[in-house]
């Protein structure tokens, strides 16, 4: 994709006018395989207090050291490839409450094996593979 953007030859990319939100939309087909990426992306203040639902990551990540009830270190950190080649480090894990809504009802729940990276700065991963 960064290619494409490179060479302009992304199908699709805008901004939605009155708005923040960019929309990037790759759509590649051949014989073999059809590839969909469509990305959203909002940049906002508060993105550092909210949880973004991520199903590129096996397990909860935050950079939020206070959130955490309890954690243990890690004997060695754990390597986190990122989708743009870098490697960040998770240095401990352990168990933080979050408020969801479910139905109309809001509710907590305790979300344990969270992993503390502190390299994350502002973004707060929750895993899709962790909520099923």
């Amino acid at each position: 994709m960064k290619t494409d953007q490179a060479a302009g030859t992304v199908p699709e990319n805008k901004r939605v006018e009155g708005s923040k939100t960019q929309t990037t939309k790759v759509t590649t087909t051949t014989e073999e395989s059809i590839i969909h990426l469509f990305i959203v992306w909002e940049a906002t203040s508060d993105l550092a207090s909210r949880w973004i639902i991520d199903s590129g990551t096996m397990l909860p990540m935050t950079f939020r050291k206070e959130w955490f009830i309890n954690y243990s270190p890690f004997r060695t950190p754990i390597s986190i490839g990122l989708g743009d080649d870098n490697i960040i480090k998770a240095v401990r894990s352990g168990s933080v409450r979050i408020s969801m809504t479910v139905d109309g009802t809001s509710r907590l729940f305790e979300l344990q094996n969270v992993y503390y990276v502190l390299d994350m700065r502002t973004n707060n991963l929750l895993s899709v593979t962790y909520i099923v």
